[in-house]
C-alpha cells in the first residue's frame, strides 16, 4: 500500500451538499469528503479502462479539510478542545481531565474557567501545527449563488426552476487580509499497482451543479516520500512512529498523575501504556456487526486489532448521515454515525508488543467500521494536538 497526500486548490466555487432532495439553499459541507473523491476517481478509472473492484475495496479516501499555504497537514479539533471566550487559540484538557477523574476518589468535575470565573467554550473545526502550536484553520466562508434552469429546446430560462445553493467560496483572506485560493489537504491509501495519483492529477471538477460552473479545481497528488523526504508528521511510515506517540502520551499522563496524588486518595498506578483513539472524520461503528453505536468498546477494539484493553473515557457525538448515489441517482442508507473529533482513551494492563503497534498502524491506514473508502471511520493514533502543547 502506498500513502498519498493530496492538496486541492480551488478555481471556482465548490459545493457539497449533504443530502440530494430539495433544491433552495442547501448548505455544503465545509470540507470535501472523501466519498467525492472516490466517485471521481471511479469514474476516470472506467473511462480510462482501468477500474478493478479488487483495487477499489481496498481504497480509502479521506476527507480534504481546509489548509494554508505551508501546511502539512490538517486535522479535525479533538472534542475535548477548549479555550476561553473571545480567545481563538484551542488548548487541550484530556490529560487534566482524565487524571482528575481516575483518582480513588474522584477529586472535583474538571470545569476551567477564565479570570473572570466564565467557563472555556468548546472549540469546533480544524487545526494545523504553525510555530510548534496548533492554530486554527477556519473553513472558507459561504455565499449564495442563484441558478436558473435552462429549457434545452427554447434555449432560454425555464418557468418555476430556480435554485440558490450555498457554495464554498474559491478565495480566503490570510491573517494579512492578502485574498488566495481556498486549499484543502487530504490523503489517500491505495494499492501499490493502483495510478490513483495520475487519475487524481487528471480530475478538473469535483462536487455539485458542475453544469452551472461550480467544481473547478487543481489537484495536485504524490506519494509522502515523494512531497518531502524524509517523510514530515503525522504521516507515519512504520509501526515505531506510533510508539513515539504513545510513549509521550502515557508519559504526560503519569507526570500529572503524580502531581494530582499530592490531593491524597488512591493515585493512578499506570502501569502499561495509554493511548488514544481519535475520529478524524465521521464513523460508522456497529456493535456485533449490526447495533448502531457511537461508542468504540474494548470489546470492539479487540475484535479489530486483538488488543486486549480497557476503555478509560470516551468524548463523542453523534449525527446522521445519508448521501445520493450519483451513478444510480437513488438516495444512499442513512447510518447512525459518530462525529469527526471524537475520542477514546485505553490503557492497557502491560505494555504493547510489536505485533499490537503493527494493528494500531495498519489501522490508521485502513480505519474502522463501514464505508472506509468513502472516508468514513479515518482514526489517528494519540493526536499531535493532546502533546503538541507539552513538547513545545
Amino acid at each position: 500500500m502506498k500513502h498519498l497526500r493530496v492538496t486541492i486548490k480551488a478555481l471556482g466555487p465548490l459545493s457539497f451538499p449533504r443530502r440530494k432532495p430539495g433544491t433552495q439553499f442547501r448548505e455544503s459541507l465545509e470540507y470535501i469528503p472523501g466519498s467525492v473523491l472516490f466517485g471521481v476517481l471511479g469514474q476516470v478509472a472506467s473511462e480510462n479502462d482501468q477500474f478493478s473492484a479488487t483495487e477499489f475495496r481496498a481504497l480509502r479516501c479521506h476527507n480534504a479539510y481546509t489548509a494554508r499555504e505551508g501546511d502539512i497537514w490538517v486535522h479535525p479539533l479533538p472534542a475535548t478542545a477548549q479555550g476561553p471566550k473571545g480567545d481563538d487559540e484551542p488548548h487541550d484538557t484530556l490529560i487534566e481531565r482524565l487524571c482528575w477523574e481516575q483518582l480513588q476518589p474522584p477529586a472535583i468535575i474538571y470545569s476551567p474557567t477564565d479570570a473572570a470565573g466564565r467557563p472555556w467554550e468548546a472549540r469546533g473545526g480544524f487545526y494545523a501545527i504553525q510555530d510548534k502550536k496548533p492554530v486554527r484553520r477556519d473553513p472558507p466562508e459561504q455565499r449564495v449563488i442563484t441558478r436558473a434552469g435552462i429549457n434545452r429546446k427554447r434555449g432560454t430560462s425555464q418557468d418555476n426552476i430556480l435554485f440558490s445553493p450555498l457554495v464554498l467560496n474559491e478565495v480566503t483572506y490570510s491573517p494579512d487580509k492578502k485574498p488566495q485560493p481556498s486549499l484543502f489537504i487530504g490523503s489517500i491509501v491505495a494499492p501499490d499497482g493502483f495510478a490513483a495519483d495520475e487519475l487524481l492529477s487528471s480530475i478538473e471538477w469535483i462536487g455539485a451543479h458542475q453544469s452551472t460552473g461550480h467544481g473547478h479545481v487543481e489537484i495536485t497528488c504524490k506519494t509522502i516520500s515523494e512531497w518531502h523526504d524524509p517523510p514530515p508528521k503525522p504521516f507515519d511510515t512504520k509501526p515505531e512512529d506510533v510508539l513515539t506517540r504513545i510513549e509521550t502520551f502515557t508519559k504526560a499522563c503519569r507526570a500529572q498523575a503524580s502531581i494530582y496524588k499530592q490531593l491524597g486518595g488512591e493515585a493512578w498506578n499506570i502501569t502499561g501504556h495509554i493511548f488514544t483513539i481519535n475520529l478524524l472524520s465521521d464513523t460508522i461503528l456497529l456493535e456485533h456487526g449490526w447495533q448502531p453505536t457511537m461508542v468504540l468498546t474494548a470489546a470492539m477494539l479487540e475484535e479489530v486489532t486483538g488488543i486486549r484493553a480497557r476503555l478509560l473515557r470516551s468524548f463523542a457525538s453523534y449525527d446522521y448521515a445519508g448521501g445520493w448515489h450519483a451513478l444510480w441517482q437513488r438516495p444512499k442508507e442513512s447510518h447512525v454515525i459518530t462525529r469527526k473529533g471524537s475520542l477514546y482513551v485505553f490503557e492497557t494492563d502491560e505494555e504493547l508488543q510489536d505485533n499490537d503497534l503493527e494493528k494500531l498502524y495498519q489501522l490508521q491506514l485502513q480505519g474502522i467500521g463501514e464505508r472506509v473508502q468513502e472516508g468514513y471511520g479515518q482514526v489517528r493514533i494519540c493526536d499531535e494536538f493532546h502533546i503538541i502543547e507539552r513538547q513545545g
